[in-house]
């Protein structure tokens, strides 16, 4: 597999750009897979601190979603802890498997983990906001703003672990990392306005803005409104 991924990883095996092709996104995906223990049961925050380790593009949302979609890893029912599962990819199939784990079958990870794990976990949009360092809180609003302007008829939630607007499904998503803002309109969305975001580092279904460069609010207002009118909800 390394031999046809190669390009993707650096001399120390981390993923250091997102493919664009879907068949070479599974393999990444599955390799990132490897690097978890079968029948461990891990915390987020341990989940995250790997799929840290492992790439260098800035962007673990992307490789944990993935992990998650392709059944790759399972979550508990309350969202707290995930599980590698043993599944391989057919590269052009959906696997079509859930992302839960029932109930009755879920090993129970250290209790201390999960505790703080679920008190650390913003339950609002507001709260996702206050958590960010204040430099960053003032472009959260504004982006914040600027989504709400566009789908006034849309509501919030916390939704992967970042705020989310949504009708019945989710539209557009958006979070703060420590160098860049992240805006999540879904695949189609970065491929139709590929030509307006060819200066900002992208990849699936995802877009960084930089701190140090001024956030387009009203590129990511017609993004947002672009994905609820033709309904590319995710």
């Amino acid at each position: 597999m390394e031999e046809s991924i190669g390009r993707f990883l650096d001399q120390e095996g981390r993923v250091k750009a997102w493919p664009a092709k879907r068949a070479v996104q599974k393999l990444i995906i599955e390799y990132i897979s490897g690097k978890f223990e079968s029948g461990r049961t891990y915390s987020e925050k341990e989940v995250n601190a790997i799929l840290t380790k492992w790439h260098t593009f800035g962007d673990y949302f992307i490789l944990r979603r993935g992990l998650v979609e392709e059944g790759l890893m399972k979550r508990t029912p309350n969202g707290a802890a995930y599980r590698r599962s043993e599944v391989v990819l057919d590269e052009n199939a959906d696997n079509g498997r859930s992302d839960v784990l029932p109930a009755d079958n879920t090993e129970s990870p250290d209790p201390e983990t999960i505790g703080e794990s679920l008190s650390s976990l913003p339950q609002t949009v507001d709260d996702y906001i206050a958590a960010q360092p204040e430099a960053v809180q003032s472009i959260l609003r504004e982006v914040r703003a600027v989504i709400r302007e566009a789908l006034p008829d849309a509501r919030e939630k916390i939704s992967w672990r970042m705020p989310t607007f949504y009708k019945k499904t989710n539209i557009i998503h958006f979070a703060a990392f420590k160098n860049h803002l992240g805006i999540y309109p879904g695949d189609e969305g970065v491929r139709h306005f590929s030509d307006r975001i060819g200066e900002y580092k992208n990849s699936k279904g995802a877009i960084q803005f930089p701190y140090d460069q001024p956030v387009p609010l009203q590129l990511i207002a017609e993004i947002a409104k672009w994905c609820d009118e033709t309904g590319n909800h995710h």
